[in-house]
């Protein structure tokens, strides 16, 4: 379902067509798609100095098949330099690399011919975890698998990812991250997602408490 929304940039409402993307009603993207897309979006943000990670199903299928994932549905990225790629999606859409989600602070994501990128924002982690964490839509990650990068090559291109990769995705898939489970690559499924609620809830229960 799509629909006309609008966010700010520098003051003035830039709109585009919305569309609401549920993972069970996209399909799966084929490696062709895969590539094209990110090697878009890699032209523009580089075009624009924006530097950028290979994160999540797009991060765990790079290490561990040297390719995409072959039941994924999107490519993941994530960037620090919020402002530069907002002050460029006007540029990008002419293009044709089509601003079509937005989670405000979050993600945005980006779609051509009818395959979608997401661009992660990281941020600085809220209360008593920004000393030594970051946020990652919505999601508290140590600093320490962030802070830095590396490069690596990846169908045919070098790209960045965070410093010492296999650490990071043991930490969001467990030690068995080399067994391939359909549906389960996602960002819904990773660690620090799931101890996050319970801190939660742990933390909402000792609130009423008192």
């Amino acid at each position: 379902m799509n629909n006309q929304n609008f966010i700010l940039i520098k003051g003035k409402p830039f709109y585009y067509e919305a569309q609401k993307l549920i993972l069970n009603e996209v399909p799966t993207i084929t490696f062709e798609q895969a590539r094209d897309i990110l090697f878009f979006a890699k032209e523009l943000l580089d075009e624009k100095n924006i530097e950028f990670n290979l994160i999540y199903g797009t991060l765990l299928g790079a290490i561990r098949e040297r390719s995409f994932i072959s039941h994924d549905y999107d490519v993941d990225i994530f960037i620090k330099d919020q402002e530069a790629l907002m002050n460029a999606i006007p540029e990008f859409y002419k293009k044709g690399f089509k601003l079509c989600r937005v989670e405000e602070n979050r993600l945005y994501s980006f779609m051509v011919n009818g395959v979608y990128i997401d661009i992660y924002i990281m941020k600085k982690a809220p209360f008593f975890f920004n000393w030594w964490c970051y946020s990652l839509n919505g999601n508290i990650i140590p600093k320490k698998y962030l802070k830095e990068s590396e490069k690596i090559e990846f169908v045919g291109a070098m790209f960045n990812v965070p410093k010492d990769p296999i650490r990071l995705i043991k930490f969001f898939y467990g030690k068995n991250w080399k067994t391939p489970i359909k549906g389960a690559h996602g960002r819904y499924s990773i660690y620090p997602v799931h101890f996050y609620r319970k801190f939660k809830k742990y933390l909402f229960t000792l609130i009423k408490r008192q």
